[in-house]
């Protein structure tokens, strides 16, 4: 069995990048697979996703903003 580290790394490592996808891709709780790419990311494992300053106050996808990977992710 692998541990929620294992799972989450091997799908960044296959080229997984938002939460929603590593989520489906790996059966866990979005709350721990928040919590693994937080850890992964303070370890210097993963580098954070860089997200523009012109994103809407209400979170992410809620705008179409140029450029953002996220606007069209389901």
């Amino acid at each position: 069995m692998t541990t929620p580290v294992t799972a989450v790394l091997t799908e960044i490592e296959a080229g997984v990048r938002y939460v929603p996808d590593l989520v489906s891709r790996t059966g866990l709780a979005p709350n721990l697979v928040r919590a693994v790419t937080d850890r992964l990311v303070r370890a210097g494992r993963v580098k954070p996703l860089v997200v523009s300053s012109a994103c809407a106050p209400t979170g992410c996808r809620d705008c179409a903003a140029s450029g953002c990977p996220l606007s069209s992710v389901a």
